[in-house]
């Protein structure tokens, strides 16, 4: 299996890792392909290990409807910056003299993006802000999108490039919600965490009181 993906082939996993399972004829609309240039770029990405098929019974008559899945493995394909970050703690912690440090170290990296954001989020209407601040997170491999639901702004990130780091560290998934409070200058719930198992990292953004006066 080579390192690189065809442009196609990762447009057909980037779809797939965004919307966690489609059929062939979503992904022929989607892609602008055939059916049949679908299929042969999915029996590829099969044959590598990096897409798995599923079955789905319908209730009643028919053929089951097959869905597209990517695996794990399938993650080495986007934007991977765990061991960049892994070798920022591992330098910062060499300088310090214990590893109750590590809580420090988040803080002080949350604090330099808290500056990087707001110098691109300043003044702009909150929902803009809330934009940018997906855009600014999908630039670094997040995977970011916003949607509206019931009023409020919804942040999904559909992809961890340091869902390792993550793991071993829970201050990572903390001061990314601190970063976020301290940028919008509103409270958020997070109700979907992929440590927790979930398919993506989801926060929910109420707006401010003055701004759904405005509305």
């Amino acid at each position: 299996m080579h390192d690189r993906l065809g442009a196609r082939r990762q447009q057909i996993l980037t779809l797939l890792k965004k919307n966690k399972s489609m059929t062939v004829p979503e992904l022929a609309q989607a892609t602008a392909i055939t059916e049949v240039g679908v299929r042969q770029h999915l029996a590829l990405l099969e044959r590598d290990g990096l897409v798995m098929r599923e079955e789905l019974t319908l209730s009643g008559r028919g053929r089951p409807r097959i869905l597209y899945r990517p695996t794990p493995a399938a993650d080495r394909f986007f934007a991977q910056t765990a061991t960049a970050l892994l070798l920022q703690i591992v330098d910062y912690l060499s300088q310090s003299r214990k590893d109750k440090k590590i809580d420090q170290f988040f803080a002080r990296r949350m604090q330099q993006q808290k500056e990087a954001i707001l110098a691109r989020t300043q003044g702009l209407p909150f929902e803009e802000k809330v934009k940018e601040l997906a855009r600014i997170c999908d630039e670094d491999g997040f995977m970011a999108e916003v949607e509206t639901l019931d009023g409020e702004l919804m942040l999904t990130e559909h992809h961890c490039p340091i869902f390792d780091v993550a793991q071993k560290f829970p201050q990572a998934c903390h001061y990314e919600m601190e970063l976020f409070r301290a940028v919008l200058g509103v409270d958020l719930v997070r109700d979907k965490h992929l440590p927790c198992g979930d398919g993506m990292c989801r926060y929910r953004i109420a707006p401010p009181k003055e701004e759904k006066k405005k509305n």
